[in-house]
C-alpha cells in the first residue's frame, strides 16, 4: 500500500470505469490541445504482437487496440480546428492499426491504416498528417498512393 494512494490502474481502459465511480460519466476520447506548439500527436493504436528480442513491449502490452476511425476524426478535427498544422499518428506498431478489428470481416470491409489516413486527409482544414513511425513493409501501394 502506497501512503495518500487511494487507487492503482493496472490497464488505461479501465479509467471510464474508475472515473464513473466518481461521477464523471462525459469522459473525452481524445484532446483538443498541446499547449503552444505547432504539431499535435494523436494516438490511433496501442499494443504489439511481435515479439522482437529487444522489445519488452509485447509483454506488457500484447493486447492490440486500435482507437475507432470516428473518435480519431473528431480530435484531429478539433486539433486542426485549434490551429494545429501538423497532425502525428502514433501508436506502438502503427502499421498495424485496425488488424484486430478486422477479425472475422471479409476484406472488402477490412479499415487499416491507409483507410485512416485517407478519411482524415477529407477533413477540412489546412494542416498535414504525418505517421510517426512505420515498418517499410508495412508501407502499402494503398497508403503510398500519391493521387490525392
Amino acid at each position: 500500500m502506497l501512503p495518500n494512494v487511494t487507487e492503482v490502474v493496472t490497464d488505461k481502459r479501465e479509467l471510464p470505469d474508475l472515473l464513473g465511480r466518481f461521477g464523471v460519466t462525459d469522459v473525452p476520447t481524445g484532446i483538443s490541445s498541446f499547449g503552444r506548439r505547432h504539431r499535435a500527436y494523436v494516438k490511433v493504436q496501442d499494443g504489439c504482437l511481435l515479439r522482437c528480442s529487444f522489445c519488452i513491449i509485447p509483454y506488457v502490452r500484447p493486447q492490440v487496440t486500435s482507437r475507432p476511425v470516428e473518435h480519431i476524426l473528431e480530435e484531429v478535427r478539433r486539433l486542426a480546428d485549434n490551429g494545429y498544422r501538423e497532425i502525428v499518428l502514433t501508436g506502438i506498431h502503427l502499421g498495424h492499426y485496425g488488424v484486430e478489428r478486422n477479425q472475422h470481416l471479409p476484406k472488402s470491409e477490412w479499415v487499416r491504416l491507409s483507410h485512416l489516413v485517407e478519411r482524415i486527409a477529407r477533413l477540412p482544414g489546412d494542416f498535414r498528417v504525418r505517421l510517426s513511425s512505420i515498418e517499410a513493409t508495412e508501407v502499402t501501394r494503398e497508403l503510398n498512393r500519391r493521387d490525392g
